[in-house]
């Protein structure tokens, strides 16, 4: 049959085939023949060897990477040698992008030596991922790391510029310097409401009041509910006399903090100002401020004398006075002046004088403490006056200007000249004392009394300290021009 056939054919090829194999073996050599394990166990030595070599090129990519991040880093931003450094960086931040460089070239080194090992060892491919995975993570949080520590960086050298600016202009009084400062910080702190409060207050010192007045508008835009930034706004107002704008800016300080002392009692002082006695009082009859607040306080016995009762303030005071606060240190001193004043306006001239006695022993040592201090040379000066000591008051007052003048600055310079006005109204030198008013109700300034209201118009009329001057044609010239 012809299947048969073919199968004995096949049967005949396979038998053949088995020959030539056997015979094949029979040629090898017989260290071979006999030991085909020790065969497989020579591969494996020979791929083990192979992977090692490999790790090791690896291993030395990835040092090679890590070495030129560090070579790069230091040759660029040299961070412990300025002189050197081929970018042109501060510091801090030169030493920000040298550890982040650095750190980040570590990173890939240590990727290129895993992924070879993984390549090498045939790595299952969720392993591969992973580590790139969290090789993009790593590098995620360098540069996370890098914008927050350099936005630190910035906020750091903002707040030092301010610093130095401050000092400049607290301290050394170098407007100009700065007004430098602060305009470099604000390169770093653009959203800084401080800035340009700072600056406005630069303004108004130089009698630069337009700037000053664009400078508040600045900071009202970056922080509208900032009372404090209000209440300077409106002192800027109120020593233009615009007391209208500054009632609006007063009144959006109460919408924040509603019943506030101070606030109220500002807008009280404004009505003194205006002449609007029975306003003021309506404002401060409600108000019991605290003896550490003795703005407040003191702004309701000027209330008291301008109206000529100042019987109730004058208990007030000896109960403020009785146990003074050491923490009001020369303050204590300036309210016995007031109560020395109220007394005098009441006709107890006996008490005035003792009142004044104490007041002037009471503010002579800080004045020894603080020589510069025109606001103490101020308030002796008024209770010289007081006590009658003419020579003792025109010094003090002197002195006082030799201190601080309108050129040094516009807001406080007028200060002295204010006092020079009252000193000489009560000590018989008429003709300094109007060529005094006329200085002060032509310019804008900060006010020698409670609220630093300048002098007005109203004021000059109200004021018992200028009643020497009542019948001169150049005081009442005053009053009246000025009140159209």
């Amino acid at each position: 049959m012809p299947n048969d056939t073919r199968i004995r054919a096949d049967n005949v090829r396979c038998v053949l085939h088995v020959q030539e194999q056997l015979q094949c073996f029979e040629g090898l050599d017989d260290s071979i023949r006999g030991t085909p394990i020790e065969v497989i166990d020579q591969d494996h030595q020979a791929c083990d060897a192979a992977r090692l070599e490999q790790i090791g090129e690896g291993l030395v990519a990835g040092i090679a990477a890590a070495t030129f991040g560090y070579g790069v880093a230091c040759g660029l931003l040299a961070p412990k040698e300025p002189e050197r450094r081929l970018v042109q960086e501060d510091d801090a931040t030169a030493r920000c992008f040298y550890s982040h460089l650095v750190w980040s070239a570590r990173a890939l080194g240590v990727l290129v030596v895993l992924q070879v090992v993984h390549k090498t060892l045939f790595a299952p491919l969720i392993i591969t991922v992973a580590t790139n995975a969290a090789f993009a993570a790593v590098t995620a949080a360098f540069l996370t790391h890098l914008v927050i520590r350099l936005g630190q960086i910035k906020k750091d050298r903002g707040e030092a510029l301010l610093a130095a600016g401050n000092y400049y202009y607290a301290c050394l009084k170098d407007y100009d310097t700065a007004v430098r400062y602060f305009e470099q910080a604000r390169q770093f702190l653009p959203n800084s409401s401080q800035i340009p409060a700072l600056l406005a207050s630069v303004a108004r010192r130089r009698g630069q009041w337009d700037r000053s007045e664009s400078y508040f508008n600045q900071t009202e835009r970056l922080d509208p509910r900032n009372v404090n930034l209000l209440g300077q706004h409106a002192q800027l107002y109120i020593e233009l006399r615009r007391f209208p704008d500054a009632l609006r800016k007063f009144d959006q300080v109460l919408d924040i903090m509603p019943g506030d002392v101070d606030t109220l009692a500002a807008k009280a002082a404004i009505a003194q100002a205006e002449g609007d006695l029975p306003r003021a009082s309506a404002l401060l009859a409600p108000l019991h401020p605290p003896a550490e607040d003795p703005q407040a306080l003191e702004t309701q016995v000027y209330q008291a004398i301008l109206e000529r009762r100042p019987g109730p303030m004058i208990s007030r005071l000896k109960e403020v006075l009785a146990k003074p606060d050491p923490a009001l240190a020369s303050i204590t001193g300036e309210l016995r002046f007031y109560l020395g004043w109220a007394q005098e306006v009441a006709g107890d001239h006996t008490a005035a004088q003792e009142s004044w006695r104490r007041a002037r022993s009471e503010l002579e040592p800080f004045l020894k403490e603080q020589p510069e201090n025109f606001s103490l040379m101020g308030n002796l000066a008024l209770t010289s006056m007081g006590l009658g000591d003419k020579a003792a008051a025109f010094k003090l007052i002197e002195r006082a200007m030799a201190v601080i003048t309108i050129e040094k600055d516009a807001v406080w310079g007028p200060i002295p000249i204010e006092i020079l006005a009252r000193v000489s109204a009560r000590m018989g030198e008429p003709d300094r004392a109007i060529a005094a008013l006329q200085k002060l109700l032509s310019i804008p300034y900060d006010g020698a009394l409670a609220q630093n209201v300048p002098l007005t118009p109203a004021l000059l009329q109200l004021d018992p300290m200028f009643d020497p001057l009542r019948n001169d044609p150049r005081f009442q010239t005053l009053v009246s021009g000025a009140a159209k």
